[in-house]
């Protein structure tokens, strides 16, 4: 009962606004547009939260669409409160009004706004699965936290590329691109203390996928390399681990191979995507097998 009320209210505010955003022949003569506009807007907003209380959510996002184009100034507040209505009852609607939004903010120049909406857009679509639509979203949102000056947002924002595009597809150019964000991010964390210890996690993620790739010349260059970038990498089970499984595919050892992750995965659980990268670099063992001349 309490929800019909608050529908009741809302419609009552909506028709409200309705007048005063079309008011007749005397009301255009005798009442200042801007002002009137504005109370509009006020009654829109008014409309939409009672529609919200009410949980017609899609009643109310209308209503703060209107709210927009009552004061297009505001407008992207608007847009970005009718997405996050929308994305209880359709996600597709809700990431127009909110690449509106995005699209007003970068515009006039608030980046850092602009980036986390586009950040939450790339949310949405990982969310249903639509991986290359988030990785778009979230390679847009790196860009935009870089031109914001904030680094670290950039790189959450770097390693969903490297993780999802990888998911999506392990082609040879698309683990490429991955390794080279990994390195780019976990050169970037050595450089703080908070972040140091973060590094040997992309570089374990980049040595896998060389392995992956079926590179197992670039897999040891790599694993020396950041070695050197960063020693405790090398003493970590990470970087353990990266050595046994190169020395397992050198030596073309499937049971060995299998026994260094089923250790590993006892104490640090594998998750889906390692686990995914490693079945594929498993195929080395084959690709990697010598021809018998005997």
């Amino acid at each position: 009962m309490e929800e019909k009320n608050y529908i009741s209210k809302a419609q009552e505010c909506y028709r409200h606004a309705e007048k005063k955003k079309k008011p007749g022949v005397f009301g255009k003569i005798f009442s200042n547009r801007e002002e009137r506009m504005s109370e509009a807007a006020e009654l829109f907003k008014q409309a939409a939260n009672y529609y919200r209380l009410g949980k017609d959510y899609k009643s109310a996002a209308e209503a703060f669409v209107q709210c927009a184009n009552c004061v297009p100034e505001e407008a992207h507040q608007h847009y970005s409160e009718a997405g996050n209505l929308l994305r209880k009852v359709n996600t597709s609607e809700a990431i127009e009004y909110y690449n509106r939004a995005v699209e007003m903010l970068a515009s006039s120049g608030r980046i850092g706004m602009a980036a986390k909406l586009r950040k939450q857009i790339a949310e949405i679509y990982e969310g249903d699965d639509m991986l290359g639509s988030a990785v778009q979203n979230y390679e847009h949102a790196a860009e935009l936290f870089e031109l914001d000056n904030s680094e670290s947002t950039a790189n959450s924002c770097h390693l969903k590329v490297a993780e999802l595009s990888t998911q999506d597809s392990l082609d040879s150019n698309t683990i490429l691109k991955a390794i080279k964000l990994f390195e780019t991010v976990g050169q970037r964390y050595l450089q703080h203390n908070l972040t140091k210890f973060s590094a040997k996690d992309c570089y374990f993620k980049a040595v896998i996928l060389f392995m992956a790739n079926e590179d197992i010349v670039g897999a040891e260059n790599a694993l020396q390399n950041y070695f050197n970038r960063d020693p405790s990498f090398e003493t970590s089970r990470e970087g353990k681990l990266a050595q046994e499984l190169i020395s397992d595919i050198r030596a073309s050892n499937v049971n060995s191979f299998e026994s260094h992750l089923y250790q590993y995965n006892n104490i640090t659980p594998l998750d889906r995507w390692k686990t995914k990268v490693l079945i594929k670099a498993k195929n080395m063992l084959n690709a990697y097998e010598e021809p018998d001349f005997s």
